[in-house]
């Protein structure tokens, strides 16, 4: 029994050292960054905030949140957690990095959330601005993503994703759905809405399988009509055996080689009402298996060809 007690009593206080070690890098439900903080405070209080968004971050309990208190560069940032990293307002917090760099990775829990918001995600010439590997759901909220090759990767599946308020700019490819699951009645879903998209190659593209698409009140602005400049601004590419469902509506759709369409073999049903599909190559375009809806009401102006439906839906 002594020898019991004694084995208990070791285990414990071997183990000890551990749960107060982790106990110190996540004690907080809210903690603060700052330019005049240091990574070796606390961090849960206005007065010993943390220097860096990633040390911040791993001394947060999951569920909690990260508050950028004045403008400056928080660096980059690795996410593996729920949790919200917000810039008060009138602050302007930036994320960067360079080369092959990602800005913000998020490898989260399945069930967990993700909230960026108010922050300022920058290159120049960066590989992703926001990879959003796993987790349930990211919402990216008044953000400005500039200078990289792809602005929002997402590749999480079964995952909802939200961009709000939000402006894609200088990107080669802004925003680029493309999850890996294989289970049909689980797609991933993005929400877009209130948005402007500028100087890309590629604005919006859904490929990968399975996914549903919301785009509404946003603006996509291309560089030019020329393909090898801009090649489009909403596309659906969904693998040989994907499926991708996208409705547009109130969207200005302006410069692009191809304003709203296709470009793969994969099935996509793409309906769209409200538009304003103004100076493109082409406005409209489906192909092979793909479906293109209208509700009649859009607007074309000025495109080279306007394109066609393969089906007209009543107002209701």
């Amino acid at each position: 029994m002594n020898k019991l007690k004694l084995t208990l009593s070791s285990l414990i206080v071997f183990a000890l050292p551990f749960v107060l070690s982790v106990a110190a890098h996540a004690s907080g439900a809210r903690t603060y960054v700052s330019t005049s903080g240091s990574d070796s405070n606390s961090c849960e209080t206005v007065g010993a905030p943390c220097r860096t968004f990633q040390a911040a971050h791993g001394k947060t309990l999951a569920g909690g949140e990260v508050i950028a208190l004045d403008s400056g560069n928080f660096n980059k940032l690795s996410i593996n957690r729920a949790i919200s990293i917000i810039a008060a307002p009138g602050v302007h917090a930036e994320i960067t990095s360079t080369g092959a760099l990602d800005a913000v990775t998020i490898q989260a829990p399945a069930t967990a959330t993700v909230v960026l918001r108010n922050l300022h995600i920058a290159g120049p010439n960066a590989n992703k601005g926001i990879w959003f590997k796993t987790g349930k759901a990211l919402f990216v909220e008044d953000c400005i993503v500039t200078g990289f090759t792809t602005g929002i990767h997402v590749i999480g599946s079964n995952a909802t994703f939200y961009l709000r308020n939000s402006n894609i700019s200088g990107c080669t490819e802004g925003v680029l759905l493309e999850p890996v699951g294989t289970d049909n009645s689980k797609p991933t879903a993005a929400f877009i809405d209130h948005c402007r998209f500028a100087n890309y190659f590629k604005g919006f593209s859904a490929a990968g399988r399975y996914t549903l698409v919301t785009i509404r009140d946003s603006v996509f602005e291309g560089r030019s009509k020329d393909p090898a400049v801009t090649y489009g601004a909403i596309l659906a590419s969904p693998t040989s055996v994907g499926t991708t469902h996208i409705m547009a509506e109130n969207n200005l759709v302006s410069n692009n080689y191809l304003g709203i369409g296709t470009t793969t073999d994969g099935v996509a049903f793409i309906s769209i009402s409200q538009n304003v599909i103004y100076h493109n190559q082409t406005g409209v375009f489906t192909c092979c298996l793909s479906k293109m809806i209208t509700f009649g009401n859009n607007r074309f102006e000025d495109n080279n060809d306007d394109g066609s439906f393969d089906l007209s839906t009543p107002l209701k």
